[in-house]
């Protein structure tokens, strides 16, 4: 691992404040509001014991539930606080505020070894929305920064990403420094055979995961609600069952490259490329009707029908037998094993029998010395705890849904980028609103790396905004809203491919995009409305961009964007020899 890791500091932390952030967002029971499951917290206990012996002075930062920057007494954090005090086996303080001259107090008293929790720090709007100024006061608690959270790894927040510009060192802690190094080794260097079992639902999030994975696994293995979208970009009928029909094309695009790519694996499958071959299914509307009675789901009919043969009136509601034994003989096949997502609607027992299968399988038969297994999802790892399986038997029990998806989609984590790579001090001020125009083309990107190296002194809420011009076709009156979707559908991934790289330059040097807009139109207009709406202080763009149908020359654009604007425009140009040093283009 390329970042400063807190293992490396250990020497170096007696009497020194270190603010971790860890996430404490673990689930409640809805009667009592007591934790239903202290998971998270165990996985941060070895960061908090290592600072502990080296005689460190702890301040934790984290957050509970969606407060949405209001005080909320439900959600005040002295149960963690109370439950992690437990787990370590020493008193953990607690706070009744994040930031001011009180909490600077309250942390300068610490002695060596003790330790502190702050209040939710949700109950600051300015946390979500990396505040420069909040930032700055949680850096006032620390003398070294050290990130546990790796759960949030993918969002750009004051306490994550903002707060690294005033603290140096900052480092990963040791639950997110095993996260990722897990994560890595599952992309550069797995154990073959590699079988990766993606399931759950949101296509849009998964597509750019079962992309990245393709060259690299051995069997690929689509479940859960994903896959029926592509069974009827096969030709299937899939009765109700859920298809995102905006992702059919890209659907069908995938499956010629998976063809491409996979091709023959072997003898269990004819193809590397696996779908579920039976479904258990129940007639939709009396689905419906049920929901919410557990006696009523139960008491549904349930049937095994073969994948090509769902009923125009059903709904598939958990992988079949057939599918489970197939399933089995990879997992005894396979040396590594990736599985995010549940294979069915778990959290109705009637229908929790594949992911319970399966989760069974991986938690009592597999030897764990002879197997990586990787487990990741927020749903799937609830479903696992909830049938009362031994997680520890899970060579992996990821703790980030979201982040652990955005690095096997080979896309980078802002508050993995902002974390130290040495101990060189950054600092930054106060600036306005910007708006930086993306189109993924090397002058865009060098234009984000130049106004980050401008801004780090200065804060910045940052808006990213990609356009997708429209072809002669796509403008047309007569585009069918089903193909228009289409087109939004494949625009939409082509710009969270963008804002990642934008965002991961800019978290290097703390710094984190507020918004990231998507829209579709003429390039210019829309900077020029979008920086009239938000009433932008600067736009900032490259003075040229990537050519071609579906790519804008940023040249012309930027020419009608400084002609027009009502706010300052920086142009950045970039020489030629310099982009072919950077490697963004060749020769």
């Amino acid at each position: 691992m390329e970042k400063l890791t807190i293992g490396r500091l250990r020497d170096a932390l007696s009497g020194r404040r270190v603010f971790v952030r860890i996430d404490g967002d673990v689930p409640r029971r809805g009667a009592t509001g007591e934790i239903a499951d202290d998971f998270k917290l165990q996985q941060v206990v070895p960061t908090l014991q290592l600072l502990i012996e080296a005689g460190a002075r702890i301040v934790i930062g984290t957050h509970w539930g969606q407060p949405e920057g209001q005080v909320v007494e439900a959600w005040r954090v002295d149960p963690l606080a109370e439950r992690l005090s437990h787990i370590l086996g020493r008193p953990v303080r607690k706070a009744n505020a994040c930031v001011g001259r009180q909490i600077e107090r309250l942390v300068d008293e610490l002695k060596p070894g003790e330790v502190l929790m702050l209040e939710n720090l949700r109950f600051h709007a300015e946390e979500d929305l990396d505040d420069a100024a909040f930032a700055r006061q949680l850096a006032d608690l620390a003398d070294v920064y050290c990130n546990d959270a790796f759960g949030l790894a993918h969002r750009g927040q004051a306490s994550t990403v903002g707060i690294t510009r005033y603290v140096t060192p900052a480092a990963a802690g040791l639950l997110m420094e095993r996260e990722l190094l897990m994560l890595e080794a599952v992309l550069k260097s797995p154990q073959k055979p590699f079988l990766a079992v993606v399931a759950g639902a949101r296509l849009s999030e998964k597509l750019p995961v079962l992309e990245n994975l393709l060259p690299r696994v051995d069997r690929l293995f689509i479940g859960g609600a994903l896959c029926f979208t592509f069974l009827k970009a096969q030709g299937y009928e899939v009765g109700h069952s859920p298809v995102e029909t905006a992702f059919l094309k890209l659907a069908e695009n995938f499956l010629v490259r998976a063809e491409q790519v996979l091709g023959s694996r072997g003898e269990i499958y004819p193809t590397g490329l696996v779908f579920p071959s039976d479904f258990v299914v129940v007639d939709a509307e009396a689905l419906e009707q049920a929901q919410g009675d557990p006696e009523k789901i139960a008491a549904l009919p349930r049937h095994v029908v073969v994948a090509s043969e769902i009923p125009a009136y059903a709904v598939a509601v958990d992988i079949g037998p057939m599918t489970i034994n197939h399933l089995v003989e990879l997992f005894d096949w396979a040396r590594t094993i990736f599985w995010n997502g549940p294979l069915g609607r778990w959290e109705d027992a009637p229908f929790a029998e594949g992911t319970r299968a399966l989760a069974q399988y991986v938690t009592e038969r597999v030897p764990a010395e002879k197997k990586d297994i990787i487990v990741c999802g927020d749903s799937l790892t609830q479903a696992i705890r909830h049938f009362g399986l031994p997680v520890e038997r899970i060579r992996h029990l990821s703790t980030g849904g979201e982040s652990a998806l955005k690095v096997l989609a080979g896309m980078p984590l802002p508050a993995v980028v902002a974390l130290s790579e040495s101990a060189q001090p950054e600092r930054a001020e106060r600036a306005r609103r910007i708006l930086i125009p993306v189109d993924g083309s090397p002058n865009a990107r060098l234009a984000v790396e130049r106004v980050s190296q401008l801004l780090d002194a200065a804060r910045a809420e940052i808006t990213l905004l990609y356009v997708a011009p429209l072809s002669r076709i796509e403008r047309s009156s007569y585009v069918s809203p089903e193909r228009e979707a289409e087109w939004r559908a494949a625009h939409q991934l082509e710009a969270e491919r963008i804002f990642a790289e934008a965002n991961a330059e800019l978290a290097r040097r703390g710094l984190t995009s507020h918004r990231q807009l998507m829209v579709m139109g003429d390039p210019a207009e829309e900077i020029l409305k979008l920086a009239d709406q938000m009433g932008a202080d600067l736009i900032v763009m490259g003075a040229r961009g990537r050519s071609g149908i579906f790519r804008f020359l940023m040249g012309s654009v930027s020419r009608k964007v400084l002609d027009h604007a009502k706010c300052p425009v920086l142009l950045v140009r970039v020489p030629d020899e310099e982009l072919v040093k950077s490697g963004l283009m060749e020769g």
